[in-house]
């Protein structure tokens, strides 16, 4: 599976035919990118949903760096996703990318079922691109002149962010993918318009290439957080979770918090694939059972024994009996369209909140609320949930 270059497809996607209008704007646009803009630089953990269904989450860092003592951006990308109640794709990139959006440096790594699928650099020298590309372990190379204008995969990422938001009009760069090549690539900056409660900037992206039109659109805050990216081709989305500003940031607790979120993924799949034995390992089922236990109304008058007979009978089967149940109840698309909202308590604990897009999915004002636990064994795991009548 080609997997980021479809996802940055989402972000920023190309006609075959240029507009000198539109091209013009690229290259004055161009011309003003003269140092690094630290204004863009910020981390952003996402949803990663196809066909409403979600299937994992992934970390988007944009960066201020060097390369080869040059200033620039460092882009960099880690997913991980899963593919049915067994398999499981990532992803992982970093790019360098110079104030005009030349790839000085950039590598891209996708693995399927922890083995990788796929392998792509590229590096920087004397007007040209040298791309090598290993597909199963057997790898090629080609050549191309990086003319202004050019885009790779970590510079098109980033090119929508810098783009003037303040004015609708369509810049047209070039954009170059292993698969078929440069072809024309233009954005659209559109209107200001609502994204749930955010003031956002909507910006759409097309790409007609031989194999047809490829149209993605995306949204993008003010203070030019990506706030969401969904494709009107492609059933793919990715809508933020958690963003941070990168100042001071602290790489290995966002990727720990990432994992949080992953937990409640894992967990979601579990009860739609009716599987148990993959929610037996996102789940405390103890510390569940107690949890509901506590919650009865006649908790307070039960007995030390009383209250251990029915935790270890809740805990018995709780993975049998919540993904026999859950298949038919729960909302499918809920995480695709909802949104998450983790609170940190110290280092070990989190809670994890979905909400929007719950009223209609899940029959009436319906919150669901998880509390994932930090074990010792590098993961986290759900140690209660509830489902509430959203106020």
């Amino acid at each position: 599976m080609r997997l980021l270059p479809v996802l940055f497809a989402l972000m920023f996607a190309a006609p075959l035919i240029a507009d000198d209008a539109h091209v013009k704007n690229a290259q004055d646009w161009l011309k003003t990118q003269t140092s690094i803009n630290e204004s863009v630089c910020r981390t952003g953990i996402y949803a990663f949903s196809v066909g409403g269904m979600n299937l994992g989450s992934g970390t988007f860092t944009i960066g201020k760096s060097t390369f080869d003592d040059q200033p620039c951006y460092l882009i960099t990308v880690a997913m991980d996703a899963k593919l049915g109640p067994k398999g499981s794709f990532g992803v992982k990139s970093e790019s360098y990318v110079s104030h005009d959006l030349r790839v000085l440096y950039g590598s891209n790594t996708e693995t399927e079922n922890g083995k990788e699928s796929n392998f792509t650099s590229v590096t920087f020298s004397e007007g040209k691109y040298a791309i090598v590309m290993r597909k199963d372990g057997k790898p090629t190379k080609k050549t191309v002149d990086a003319s202004p204008g050019l885009l790779l995969a970590g510079s098109q990422m980033i090119a929508g962010l810098l783009l003037p938001l303040d004015k609708q009009q369509s810049y047209e760069f070039e954009y170059f993918r292993e698969k078929d090549g440069a072809a024309p690539y233009t954005i659209t900056v559109g209107a200001k318009e609502k994204f749930k409660d955010a003031e956002a900037i909507k910006m759409t992206t097309t790409r007609k290439a031989k194999a047809g039109d490829d149209v993605n659109e995306f949204w993008v805050s003010a203070d030019l957080a990506m706030l969401c990216m969904q494709g009107v081709t492609q059933p793919m989305k990715l809508e933020l979770v958690s963003e941070n500003d990168g100042a001071g940031l602290d790489f290995a607790k966002v990727r720990k918090l990432e994992r949080a979120v992953d937990a409640v993924l894992l967990w979601w799949a579990a009860v739609l694939e009716a599987d148990a034995e993959m929610a037996a390992e996102c789940m405390d089922t103890k510390k569940i059972a107690e949890s509901i236990v506590r919650r009865m109304p006649d908790a307070a008058k039960m007995s030390a024994e009383q209250t251990k007979i029915a935790v270890d009978g809740i805990a018995k089967d709780m993975c049998k009996n919540l993904t026999s149940s859950g298949k038919s109840s729960m909302p499918k698309e809920a995480l695709g369209d909802g949104c998450f909202s983790v609170t940190m308590d110290g280092d070990s604990k989190a809670t994890i909140t979905l909400s929007d897009g719950f009223q209609k999915l899940a029959g009436g004002g319906k919150q669901f609320t998880f509390r994932v636990e930090w074990y010792t064994d590098g993961k986290w795991k759900v140690v209660d949930f509830e489902m509430t009548e959203k106020k």
